[in-house]
């Protein structure tokens, strides 16, 4: 709605250029954020139906707004867009949109916890800790937001398990556990069962067998590892991804 808004605002001034950097901008927030952070909520191995729907929802509204406010700029792309979603006649002949109602506390609360998530991304980097491997702890200058929800996004996108608002510096934990590695090690063995599904060319719904030379003790993990990859059975052995019969 805001990119909406403010792309109208720029037309009418027949400021073209800047109406297309926010197209832009919008295109790399909606790709590399949203749909990236919703990838779990979606799929064979999501949990809650009522969250994939709305995930589903919420895009097909995005998508065919974004494609009527593109078809100046883009034409056959927003076209192709629109066609696949609405199988309408043509965007060029629907009405521009308007935007709806804008919620600026949820679109500045967004913003700076995208901000803690680039400095602990940052700080990360200089001690050459992987994402992959859960940290203890965050402590970020930035105050707790207040909308329910985005604390976890913040969690789940820098991997840790524990965030301490408004201290007087970024700081990350780097100290190891056991059991921190053992998590870290869970989610390269799901990347590395997921790449063999990819090479194997096993579709998304398709259950497979696993044998693998570690599996995590926890059987929390163990139960990650099942729901995540659609591993039927989990066994000790020598590296090796199968379908089920």
């Amino acid at each position: 709605n805001q990119t909406i808004k403010s792309t109208t605002e720029y037309l009418e001034k027949y400021d073209a250029y800047n109406a297309s950097v926010l197209i832009e901008e919008f295109v790399d927030d909606l790709s590399n954020w949203y749909v990236r952070r919703s990838r779990e909520r979606v799929g064979p191995a999501a949990e809650d139906d009522k969250n994939k729907t709305s995930f589903y929802q919420t895009l097909y509204f995005v998508l065919v707004s974004l494609a009527k406010v593109q078809a100046p700029f883009t034409p056959y792309l927003a076209e192709m867009v629109y066609k696949n979603l609405v199988k309408g006649e043509s965007v060029h002949l629907e009405g521009w949109p308007k935007p709806g109602k804008i919620d600026h506390n949820l679109v500045d609360q967004m913003v700076e916890i995208r901000n803690v998530v680039e400095r602990a991304h940052a700080e990360r980097k200089l001690a050459k800790i992987p994402v992959r491997q859960p940290l203890a702890s965050l402590a970020t200058t930035s105050l707790k937001p207040k909308i329910a929800g985005l604390e976890v996004l913040v969690k789940d996108e820098i991997n840790v398990k524990n965030i301490v608002w408004g201290e007087s510096k970024d700081e990350i934990d780097t100290r190891k556990t056991p059991e921190l590695e053992e998590e870290a090690k869970t989610r390269e063995l799901i990347r590395k069962i997921q790449q063999e599904r990819k090479s194997l060319e096993i579709n998304l719904t398709q259950k497979v067998n696993t044998k693998s030379p570690w599996l995590p003790v926890s059987k929390e993990l163990i139960q990650r590892v099942h729901r995540r990859t659609l591993s039927d059975k989990l066994e000790k052995g020598k590296f090796k991804v199968t379908r089920t019969s």
